[in-house]
C-alpha cells in the first residue's frame, strides 16, 4: 500500500474527516486530499503529527505491508436530548438577536434619511420621507418574517427529541416525537454551523434547522462534542472577522460620506465661520477609518482600504477646513473695511455675508490705487433691503453719462442695479469731482440678482487740459 492508501485508511479507522485532519494539522483539506491520492508528500513534521493522531508508527506508515485489519471500522456515536420550554425561551433569544442588530443596522440609515428630509427644499421632501417610511417597512417586515419563521420552526419541533447520530464521517440530526421518527437531516460539515452554549445546554443552526443537546449528553458521545467544539470556534473567529468587517465597512462609508455632509452644511447654511468648524468637527471620522486600518494592519489582516480611503477624505477635509479658515479670515478683514466705509458714506453695510472679498486691482486708466471690496449678502436677509431705503436718493438706478467718466474702466460696462458715488474729500454724493490732486472716491455699485455689493476706494488720476 502507498503512503496516501495508509493515510486514508488510518483516518476512516480514527472516525475522522478530511477537515478534522486538516485542523488538528493546521493546514487546508486540499492538502490532506492530496496526500492521500499520493499526489504530494507530507513533510517531517506532519508526519510527526499524522502519527500521533492515528497512533501509529512510522514504520506502520511507511510499511508497503496492509494493516492487520483492512477493513476500516466505522464509528459510530449517539446522543439524545428532550428540550424543556425554558430551553425554547432561551434559544428564542439567540435565534432573534441577529434579527434585531440587522434592525439596527438601518438606523444610521434612517438618521441620514430623516435629515436630508429635514434639511432638503419642499420639493424633495416627499422624496425623503417615502424613502424613510419604505426602509422602515423593509427592515421591519424582516424582523417579522424572522420571528415568525422562528415561531413555525419552534411549534413543529416543541416536545420532540433531538438525537444527534456520527456514522463514521457523517453526522446526522433526527428529530422524533412520542418515539416516532419525524425528521432526518445531513449535517453538511462543510457548512458554517452556528453553535452558542447557554448553562447546561448547547444550541446549533445549519442551514435553515436547529437543534438543541444537553452538554452532558454530549459527553458519552466525544467525537461529536469535538465537532461542535471545533464548529463553535469557527463560528466565534467568523463572528469576530465578521464584526471587524462590519466596523470597517460603516467607518469606510463615514469617511467617504464626510465631506460630503460637510459640503451639504456650507450651502445649507451658508457660514464661513460655520463651514469651518463643520469640516473640522467631522475630521474624526476619516482617521478613526484610519486608525482602524492601521490597527488590522497591524494584526495582519487587510486594513488597507481603511488606511487609504482613511487618509484621503481627512486629507480632503483638512485641506477643505484650512481654506474655509483662510476665507473666513479674509470675509472679516474685508467685512471690517466694508464698515469702515460704511461709517464713513453714512450707509448701513449689511454685517451677515455669505462671502466677501478684498483685494487691490491692476492700474485703470482713470484711476490709480485702487482697492476692491466685494461682498456677498444671503438671500431673505432685510440689511441689503434695508440698506437702499426708499427715502435714501443717493442711490441711483442709472449712474449719468457726466459720472462715468470718473469712475474704473472696469465698472463702466458692468451689470450693476444702483450705483453710488463719494467724494471723500468733500463728503459729496454723485458729484463731478474737481479738478486737481485731492480727488479721493468711493464707487458703491449692487447687483440685486446675485445681492452683491461693490466697494472701489480709488484716487482720480490727474488729468491734462
Amino acid at each position: 500500500m502507498t503512503l496516501g492508501q495508509k493515510l486514508h485508511l488510518f483516518r476512516s479507522k480514527a472516525g475522522l474527516s478530511q477537515e478534522d485532519v486538516a485542523g488538528r494539522l493546521l493546514v487546508s483539506r486540499q492538502t490532506v486530499s492530496q496526500w492521500e491520492k499520493d499526489q504530494t508528500m507530507p513533510t517531517v513534521d506532519n508526519l510527526l503529527r499524522l502519527r500521533e493522531l492515528f497512533g501509529v508508527s512510522l514504520d506502520e506508515l511507511f510499511s508497503e505491508e496492509a494493516p492487520d485489519h483492512n477493513e476500516p471500522q466505522t464509528r459510530i456515536e449517539r446522543c439524545s436530548y428532550t428540550p424543556t420550554d425554558e430551553d425554547y425561551k432561551r434559544v428564542r433569544s439567540m435565534t432573534l438577536k441577529p434579527l434585531y442588530l440587522q434592525l439596527a443596522r438601518f438606523i444610521p440609515v434612517l438618521v441620514i434619511v430623516a435629515a436630508g428630509a429635514f434639511f432638503a427644499d419642499r420639493d424633495l421632501i416627499g422624496f425623503f420621507i417615502g424613502m424613510f417610511f419604505c426602509l422602515l417597512v423593509f427592515a421591519l417586515s424582516g424582523l417579522i418574517r424572522g420571528i415568525r419563521a422562528f415561531s413555525a420552526s419552534v411549534k413543529k419541533a416543541s416536545g420532540g427529541t433531538y438525537t444527534l447520530e456520527l456514522n463514521g464521517d457523517e453526522l446526522f440530526l433526527k428529530t422524533s416525537r412520542e418515539g416516532a421518527e419525524r425528521n432526518s437531516f445531513h449535517i453538511d460539515r462543510t457548512k458554517p454551523l452556528k453553535v452558542c452554549y447557554m448553562g447546561n445546554i448547547v444550541a446549533a443552526m445549519f442551514d435553515k434547522n436547529s437543534f438543541i443537546i444537553e452538554k452532558a449528553a454530549l459527553e458519552n458521545a466525544p467525537a461529536i462534542k469535538e465537532i461542535i467544539e471545533r464548529a463553535a470556534a469557527a463560528d466565534d473567529s467568523q463572528k469576530a472577522g465578521h464584526s471587524s468587517r462590519l466596523v470597517s465597512r460603516l467607518l469606510l462609508f463615514a469617511a467617504i460620506v464626510s465631506p460630503v455632509i460637510g459640503l451639504f452644511l456650507i450651502t445649507r447654511f451658508r457660514d464661513l465661520a460655520f463651514a469651518q468648524y463643520a469640516l473640522l468637527l467631522l475630521l474624526p471620522l476619516p482617521i478613526a477609518c484610519l486608525v482602524f486600518g492601521i490597527v488590522k494592519l497591524k494584526k495582519g489582516l487587510g486594513g488597507k482600504a481603511n488606511v487609504i480611503v482613511g487618509a484621503i477624505f481627512a486629507g480632503i477635509l483638512v485641506i477643505y477646513g484650512c481654506m474655509f479658515i483662510g476665507l473666513n479670515s479674509q470675509v472679516k478683514k474685508a467685512q471690517t473695511r466694508a464698515g469702515e466705509i460704511g461709517t464713513l458714506c453714512g450707509i448701513d453695510i449689511p454685517q451677515k455675508l455669505n462671502s466677501a472679498l478684498s483685494y487691490d486691482a491692476d492700474e485703470d486708466p482713470n484711476a490709480e490705487s485702487i482697492h476692491i471690496t466685494t461682498l456677498i449678502v444671503p438671500k431673505g436677509d432685510p440689511a441689503y433691503e434695508k440698506m437702499f431705503a426708499d427715502d435714501d436718493e443717493r442711490w441711483l438706478s442709472v449712474l449719468p453719462d457726466e459720472l462715468r467718466d470718473f469712475i474704473p474702466v472696469r465698472y463702466k460696462q458692468g451689470d450693476y442695479d444702483r450705483w453710488l458715488m463719494y467724494n471723500a474729500d468733500t463728503g459729496e454724493y454723485n458729484t463731478v469731482p474737481a479738478g486737481g490732486e485731492s480727488n479721493n472716491m468711493i464707487l458703491l455699485c449692487a447687483n440685486d440678482r446675485i445681492r452683491s455689493l461693490d466697494i472701489a476706494e480709488y484716487r482720480l488720476k490727474t488729468r491734462s487740459e
